[in-house]
């Protein structure tokens, strides 16, 4: 499929009035009858003459039958106004009466359907939760549900932090756009502890109050992942789960996205939510796998590793870089700098055959005894090793130990009452004391069926962020993973 921007030949100008006297610039693309038909609109801070397949599947959509708009947000593009920080109030404000204004224009049925992923998905969240008048379904893709832990600080550890720059001086921008966005993401937004400016940011809080249909889709490779699983498992609203072997962005194939809008839009083909609403890759069988709503198991399968000692570098400098091979992009890491996989391991464990599919997110337990350091970034990674040798990326998580408090009552359990994911509390940290501690660390989510003969590698790396450069040493008892594995499994 070609990723060149979509041809403006079928393309018209529009202008939508907004309250507060602003106008938002949008394109639409109509179906090749002219007759009205639904809208699929995405909301974009990227440009919208920029939109390609991946981000939204424009051909595809208007010749299933339904007209396409993409829309600059305030303070981008040709829109008017001031862009006040990614996901602002405003700005869902602004998106549910543009849903409105769609729903009655001549050439619309009344039918709109949101689209976009990554931050184009995340404001679908934040407007849908705006119950406006029109909206009948939306389709998140690879998006961020909470501002701090998926978006600006993975693990407390600052990420994304060339994103303002990528999207106001990289872009081309209109250069009275670019100060109020650079003032409000390398400031607020770079606040190291959580709170309310991060919260009324987050789709998160709102999802309970989504009343339409939601098709949440992510990929196994994308560092949003650990959000499109949360957000399917928060949201009540009809819902189906797409979990793919792609990395931020939507899937190649767009007949999963046109199908769920003909349903919800033009009532064509069968309820995507009714039955088999969840379908996940699965790494080593190289398949799909489908269930009636997500599977967990009930007790964590554990292995452990004992005693280790890992070596604390003074700076990120000298990482050995990408040892073991991906099958993203390395631009898709660099070009925002959110380093998934941008960084190697300085030990890595054998955890040997673990039997069973493993789907969701495991979790990193240790007792850390810090010698040298008051705080440092640990980085984890789980990794496959084929029969043949060949070592496949699964899934990273990160912390920074000062953060390692963990709200048990906003976590998630097994059934046997053991930690299923974790909520850190990002307030208050605590430096490393001259006793050990315990540390837990959630990774992204995966899938995985580790083929007979090979086995699951922990690779770990630290650096020390206390503000003094010399190496240092953590010492790791007890160190152990536990992971999601649906079915019985042994260890070789």
């Amino acid at each position: 499929m070609s990723l060149s921007p979509v041809s403006a030949v079928d393309c018209r100008d529009l202008r939508i009035p907004l309250g507060d006297g602003v106008e938002l610039s949008a394109d639409l693309y109509p179906v090749p009858s002219g007759l009205p038909a639904p809208v699929v609109v995405m909301f974009t801070p990227y440009l919208k003459g920029d939109v390609s397949p991946l981000l939204l599947q424009v051909p595809a959509l208007t010749e299933a039958g339904m007209n396409a708009v993409v829309v600059d947000i305030r303070g981008t593009g040709d829109s008017g106004g001031v862009f006040q920080g990614p996901l602002s109030v405003q700005e869902a404000s602004d998106g549910a009466e543009v849903v409105q204004w769609l729903a009655k224009q001549e050439w619309s049925t009344g039918r709109v359907g949101l689209a976009g992923f990554s931050y184009p998905g995340a404001i679908q969240l934040l407007i849908a939760a705006r119950r406006p008048e029109g909206l009948a379904c939306i389709a998140p893709g690879t998006a961020p549900i909470d501002f701090y832990r998926d978006w600006t600080h993975r693990g407390a550890i600052p990420s994304h932090t060339n994103w303002a720059a990528m999207a106001f001086l990289h872009f081309g921008q209109k250069p009275e756009y670019a100060s109020a966005a650079l003032d409000f993401y390398y400031g607020a937004a770079q606040a190291a502890e959580d709170g309310p400016e991060f919260w009324q940011r987050s789709p998160s809080g709102v999802l309970a109050d989504i009343e339409v249909p939601i098709m949440f889709i992510g990929g196994l490779y994308d560092y949003f992942a650990r959000a499109t699983l949360r957000g399917f498992d928060a949201a009540t609203s009809p819902k189906r789960l797409v979990l793919g072997p792609w990395g931020h962005q939507y899937p190649q194939d767009p007949t999963e996205l046109v199908d769920w809008y003909r349903y919800w839009l033009l009532d064509e083909g069968t309820d995507p939510t009714s039955s088999a609403n969840v379908a996940v890759w699965r790494i080593g069988t190289e398949e799909w796998c489908f269930t009636t709503g997500r599977s967990i198991p009930a007790a964590p399968t554990v292995v452990s590793v004992g005693r280790t000692t890992i070596p604390v570098r003074a700076t990120q400098f000298g990482w050995p870089l990408m040892v073991t091979p991906s099958p993203v992009d390395i631009s898709m890491d660099m070009s925002t700098s959110s380093g998934m996989h941008l960084w190697g391991e300085d030990i890595v464990l054998e955890l040997g055959h673990v039997a069973g599919d493993i789907e969701g997110a495991p979790l990193v337990r240790m007792r850390v005894t810090a010698e040298g350091c008051t705080d440092a970034d640990v980085y984890t990674r789980l990794s496959l090793e084929h029969p043949d040798g060949w070592i496949e990326q699964l899934t990273e998580g990160r912390l920074r130990l000062s953060h390692r408090a963990i709200d048990t009552e906003k976590s998630a359990r097994y059934q046997d009452g053991s930690l299923e994911s974790l909520h850190h509390t990002h307030v208050d940290p605590q430096p490393l004391p001259g006793h050990s501690v315990e540390v837990l660390i959630e990774m992204l989510p995966t899938s995985v069926r580790v083929p007979e003969g090979g086995q699951l590698l922990l690779g770990v790396s630290a650096k020390r962020i206390d503000g003094v450069s010399r190496s240092a040493v953590i010492t790791a008892d007890e160190l152990a993973i536990a992971l999601p594995v649906l079915d019985v499994s042994t260890l070789d």
